[in-house]
């Protein structure tokens, strides 16, 4: 039913993204087709009914069909599937609302992550933060710091850290340098994560500490009054990039030459 609402948006929309998907990974949704007052409510109440399947599936598919509708009528209606039982309808309405531009999907994805059984259950964490990331707001800093002990699992750790590291903002860099304490390394000695937190702070800042959380936090303290995240960021190592592009699912681009590796020590 949706298709056939809006059937030339789906069209254009199905043109586009894969191209931008080949090169970059999401930071912040593009400007989705106009979306008609009628064709939101149209959509809306195709989601209440197919939300309101017996089955699963039938849900999923509805949440998925859903996604082509960037509106906040329609962002609505699919958040009422993060309290479902369900464990794959709740990642399903995550995927939904991520791959949204509108200000009701970021906000649904934000209660989100503060409901209980959506933040212990791993699978479904690591889809929320990674829908979070996709929206690449800054407001969504605090959210993606908040309360990390609550679930260490290592999918929904490396969530955190990654849409952190698609924030292009000096508040993602600060946050990620407190996470850096996460798994309670002893002084001295690195956080198990930091291979991860490594490669979002090296996507933020364009340059590589390695995985040494002290070399890290000693580049922060010299650079953090001064420093800038810059609008593009810079060409990681190969094996960097790859980490990154797999997890947002993206065609790896042509390997960094080593002119255009990130600088080590600032």
């Amino acid at each position: 039913m949706l298709a056939r609402i809006l059937a030339t948006c789906v069209v254009l929309g199905a043109c586009l993204a894969p191209l931008a998907a080949q090169a970059e990974p999401a930071r912040g949704q593009a400007a989705a087709p106009a979306v008609t007052p009628e064709q939101a409510a149209a959509a809306a109440k195709a989601l209440e009914k197919g939300l309101a399947a017996a089955e699963n599936g039938a849900r999923i598919a509805a949440l998925r069909e859903a996604a082509a509708v960037d509106h906040d009528e329609v962002a609505k209606v699919a958040a009422k599937a993060l309290i479902e039982k369900d464990e794959g309808v709740r990642i399903a309405a995550a995927e939904t609302l991520g791959g949204m531009s509108c200000k009701e999907s970021l906000t649904a994805l934000h209660r989100g992550v503060e409901k209980k059984q959506n933040i212990e259950d791993s699978k479904v964490a690591a889809a929320l933060f990674k829908a979070i990331g996709r929206h690449a707001d800054v407001s969504s800093v605090p959210v993606l710091g908040a309360d990390p002990f609550k679930n260490l699992d290592a999918d929904v750790v490396r969530a955190r850290i990654y849409s952190l590291g698609n924030i292009r903002s000096r508040k993602a860099v600060d946050e990620l340098m407190k996470l850096m304490l996460l798994g309670n390394p002893t002084p001295g000695q690195d956080s198990p994560y930091m291979p991860v937190v490594r490669v979002a702070l090296v996507r933020l800042t364009g340059t590589d500490q390695t995985t040494n959380k002290d070399l890290w936090q000693a580049w922060w303290r010299e650079n953090k009054d001064k420093f800038e995240v810059a609008a593009e960021p810079a060409a990681m190592p190969v094996d960097l990039q790859t980490q990154w592009d797999e997890f947002w699912g993206v065609r790896t681009a042509q390997p960094a030459g080593p002119a255009d590796r990130p600088r080590a020590g600032g």
